[in-house]
């Protein structure tokens, strides 16, 4: 990044591909345990998004 900081996003939601939990974050995501595909970007979305 042009200001020497780590940047990164998800589209969907955020949680552990180790456990399946999401991870609520500030009243925001998902509970519980999530399926791979929950948990994992969709290529498709991703291309519309950029």
């Amino acid at each position: 990044h042009s200001r020497g900081v780590s940047v990164e996003g998800e589209l969907g939601c955020l949680g552990s591909l180790e456990s399946g939990q999401g991870e609520a974050e500030d009243g925001h995501g998902a509970e519980g345990v999530l399926s791979q595909d929950q948990l994992l970007t969709d290529p498709d979305e991703a291309a519309r998004f950029v």
